[in-house]
């Protein structure tokens, strides 16, 4: 069944079902025979496992923290014995096909849970995808199984951190401290048409590394706070609690002229 010829040197099979073939030679009183058995797996939405679609509880994840993925409709099931597994591949295809040149997984569990720790490429769109296939003996699916199922990617960015970056000055000679701070990381980073809200001693906006100086005059405090903030909701701080600054006192020591006509 499904070969070409049956005293073909070279036959081709193309079986629609397990099918063993029996090669025989015969060489005078000599024969020599071999078998080969082709399995043949048909996959079937209706008995095998699908991945159904990828959620998250974020888009874009800020430094410190993590995004879960959930497979919404992925379904388990067990053919011949054998049961589906389900894991998440965090990678860079937008379709999930696992199969296409260049496709790279950069992390996989079973929980569905990525952090931002620094491990993974900041501030590009990478993708989560839930797999559901066949249990490859240690309770993750089998990236070889021929019914695997992949879910089409679900696009996230991992930001980098927020940072303020802060610059000090006393004027010495009218007792102002000058403080200049401008901001890094977030989403603005990623997306340069976002912009940082900035409270304390300062309230506005500021795009991504955009300076603002605040002067402090001589007297009128000794600390300083910002918080920052952008719209994914990463942030950061920059407090000084105890600054130094005051107008140098001089004294005339002494004092010569000249008289000129």
């Amino acid at each position: 069944t499904g070969l070409s010829s049956a005293t073909s040197a070279t036959p081709t099979c193309t079986p629609v079902q397990t099918t063993t073939y029996t090669v025989t030679s015969v060489l005078g009183d000599c024969t020599y025979s071999q078998q080969v058995t082709v399995t043949v797996q048909s996959c079937n939405p209706a008995t095998d496992g699908q991945a159904g679609v990828i959620s998250t509880d974020a888009d874009f994840i800020c430094s410190g923290n993590s995004v879960t993925a959930t497979a919404v409709g992925a379904v388990l099931n067990v053919v011949d014995g054998v049961p589906d597994v389900l894991a998440y591949a965090l990678h860079n295809s937008p379709n999930g096909d696992i199969t296409i040149p260049g496709f790279t997984i950069y992390d996989a569990n079973t929980t569905g849970i990525f952090s931002n720790d620094g491990a993974y490429l900041t501030n590009t769109t990478l993708y989560i995808s839930s797999i559901v296939a066949d249990d490859d003996g240690t309770g993750f699916p089998d990236l070889a199984d021929p019914c695997i199922s992949v879910s089409p990617g679900y696009p996230v960015v991992f930001l980098t951190p927020v940072q303020i970056v802060v610059n000090e000055a006393c004027d010495w000679l009218v007792g102002d401290y000058h403080v200049t701070i401008a901001i890094f990381g977030g989403y603005p980073a990623f997306d340069a048409g976002s912009s940082y809200s900035v409270a304390g001693d300062f309230f506005g906006s500021l795009a991504q590394g955009e300076n603002v100086e605040i002067i402090f005059p001589e007297g009128s405090t000794t600390s300083y706070a910002f918080f920052v903030s952008d719209a994914a909701g990463c942030s950061d701080q920059a407090i000084n609690e105890e600054f130094v600054c005051y107008k140098t006192p001089v004294e005339l020591l002494n004092y010569t002229g000249k008289v000129l006509p």
